[in-house]
């Protein structure tokens, strides 16, 4: 479809006289009677049709309302089923405790493959227009806009999964797609800090040809949510710890869990407030380099919700030596 716009030299923007003068000029330029040129005649007549649809409002209203872009959704079709096998992404989650170590992984995953029942072909026998969409194979819908209809494609048909024709018969194993749901399991062996990598394993993505060898999988890796410890992408740990309040004003020692596992002491200095942090370097998310992120430990006040006698005497005692 050629553009109107272009054909008579003018913007989109431009007005209706600005229209006609383009035309006027234009149409004594190629005019056959003046320009002998061989295309002349078919200039001539672009230069008209371009005018008569511009010069009328509802053609020029039609022209100008935006349109969904056009896709050939039989050739995707043929492109999906006929050129390449698409890879497959998935992602594995792991625990923060897999990190600190060597581990085993079995992956189990879903692919898309090729119906084993028609060989990805949908079904078999003699093959029919598609009556939904009228061998299109193009879901187009009519909208109504400001008073005009205007015919728009959303995605290839449903009926026909945009070939535009169907099978006579059609395959009972994939109900007429082609593709069946294939589970895969894999497994793999995971270093220290794998949560920082991306893995790809050939040939075990998708399938959809059975033509061509299977896409590629790429598995990527989150990491599960811990009870204890909160952590950022740098590969930093971060754990809040409770301390009796008075321990944190005469400094005290905890045994904490750190987030390889184990258990350590750590020291809790004299007068520390909750806007202490202990930094402990290297005690954090393992990571590729053979560096690790930090470990870090902030204090939160655990008030006590009751005293025995003694304990109240002693406080008290406490509180008279700041009166003085």
């Amino acid at each position: 479809m050629q553009d109107h716009y272009q054909v008579l030299g003018v913007s989109k923007t431009a007005s209706a006289d600005d229209i006609k003068a383009a035309y006027r000029k234009l149409s004594k330029q190629f005019h056959p009677d003046v320009n002998k040129d061989s295309n002349a005649e078919e200039k001539f007549k672009q230069i008209n049709e371009a005018y008569s649809v511009l010069s009328d409002p509802n053609k020029k209203a039609q022209v100008d309302q935006p349109q969904a872009p056009f896709t050939n959704w039989n050739e995707v079709n043929f492109v999906k089923r006929q050129n390449f096998n698409t890879p497959l992404s998935i992602r594995v989650n792991l625990n923060l405790e897999d990190l600190f170590n060597k581990i085993n992984r079995k992956i189990l995953y879903a692919r898309q493959k090729f119906c084993s029942e028609c060989t990805g072909e949908g079904g078999k026998g003699g093959r029919s227009t598609c009556m939904t969409c009228m061998g299109s194979g193009q879901n187009k819908q009519t909208i109504q806009h400001a008073g005009f209809f205007f015919e728009q494609v959303f995605g290839p048909c449903q009926n026909c999964q945009g070939k535009g024709w169907k099978f006579e018969h059609i395959c009972g194993g994939c109900h007429g797609v082609g593709l069946t749901q294939e589970q895969m399991q894999l497994d793999i062996d995971l270093d220290k800090g794998s949560i920082f990598n991306t893995i790809m394993k050939p040939d075990m993505g998708n399938y959809e040809n059975p033509n061509n060898p299977p896409g590629k999988l790429i598995i990527e890796f989150g990491l599960n949510q811990h009870p204890e410890f909160d952590f950022d992408n740098q590969g930093n740990v971060f754990k809040k710890v409770q301390v009796n309040p008075v321990e944190a004003i005469c400094g005290t020692k905890k045994r904490i869990k750190f987030p390889s596992g184990q258990i350590k002491e750590v020291i809790i200095p004299k007068l520390a407030g909750t806007d202490l942090l202990l930094n402990y370097p290297n005690e954090g998310i393992p990571k590729p380099d053979k560096t690790s992120g930090a470990f870090l430990v902030s204090l939160m006040y655990n008030f006590p919700t009751e005293l025995t006698d003694e304990q109240e005497r002693i406080l008290k005692s406490y509180v008279d030596t700041l009166k003085n």
